[in-house]
């Protein structure tokens, strides 16, 4: 069977009359203001957190510069401190014991204020205190030097040891070799009360004994190195008819017993008394009493 032919002719097709059905609309106003308001709010947080992390920074930068400068300005006053004794205290004693005068501005530390603090310390006898600007701090002291030492019982009980200087000030000793300690003859049967501030109180009269000791220790050396025990159970400085007596344990001799007049005359007798047994072998004396004008009451072993 033969086809059959028709008049017209197919339509031709393109890829252009094919449907694009894939093809996105175009971002509407709304869409494109929500966009921008986002990058806006990321932006403003960056801006914001930038300026917080510079600002924690810049206070910690601020806060260590000052805190360096604060001690470099304490070390300068602490070291221009100027301190001298004529004794054994030093510098590091005054830093320690009133270190906080250091911490402020020299012109504002009351200078009489810290003559009278320290002048409270047993062991100082005198202080002067200068203030020269800019920032110096002049400490002078002038000590006591002990002549006794003596141990004590403090409110708790427990054993204190004391030094006794010639002005019969009783202190607790700082800065001496335990070699000056030792070489002092200690103090017995002599009663030190407190004074109503609550420290020592001064021992009355004492003068006499540091004269006796002075005067042993230069003109009998060798006999008053082996002094060891000052007993004053029988000093009475209050005492009219008869002076006040000192008695003395030596290593070498039980006890000697002088009076607190004629000090010089007493220790040559004593010179030529040991003199004297020696030369003649007339034995170690146990007990001199020297206390009677011109004579000497001698015991031997």
């Amino acid at each position: 069977m033969s086809r059959k032919k028709t008049g017209t002719k197919p339509a031709r097709t393109s890829w252009r009359d094919i449907k694009q059905g894939n093809r996105r609309p175009g971002q509407s106003r709304i869409t494109r203001q929500r966009k921008l308001i986002l990058v806006f709010k990321l932006s403003l947080f960056v801006l914001v957190a930038g300026a917080f992390v510079s600002g924690l920074l810049g206070l910690y930068y601020l806060r260590e510069n000052t805190f360096e400068e604060r001690k470099t300005l304490v070390r300068e006053r602490e070291a221009r401190l100027d301190f001298s004794s004529d004794g054994v205290l030093g510098a590091d004693w005054f830093r320690g014991t009133f270190g906080e005068a250091l911490r402020m501005d020299v012109r504002e530390i009351d200078v009489t204020a810290l003559k009278k603090a320290l002048e409270e310390v047993g062991q100082v006898e005198s202080a002067s205190v200068t203030v020269r600007l800019p920032e110096t701090l002049e400490v002078r002291v002038r000590e006591r030097e002990p002549v006794m030492r003596a141990r004590i019982r403090d409110a708790n009980e427990r054993a204190v040891l004391l030094l006794l200087a010639r002005d019969g000030t009783p202190y607790r000793g700082r800065g001496y070799p335990v070699d000056t300690l030792r070489r002092l003859p200690g103090v017995a049967g002599l009663r030190i009360q407190r004074s109503a501030e609550g420290d020592f109180a001064r021992v009355a009269g004492i003068e006499a004994v540091a004269d006796l000791l002075e005067a042993a220790k230069r003109l009998l050396p060798a006999v008053y190195r082996h002094w060891r025990i000052i007993d004053l159970r029988d000093w009475d400085p209050g005492r009219e008819y008869r002076p006040p007596l000192v008695r003395v344990k030596s290593a070498q001799i039980e006890e000697i017993v002088f009076s607190t007049e004629g000090i010089v005359e007493q220790l040559r007798r004593l010179g030529e008394i040991l003199d004297h047994s020696q030369r003649y072998q007339m034995g170690k004396p146990t007990y001199i009493d020297l206390s009677y004008s011109g004579e000497a009451v001698i015991r031997y072993d």
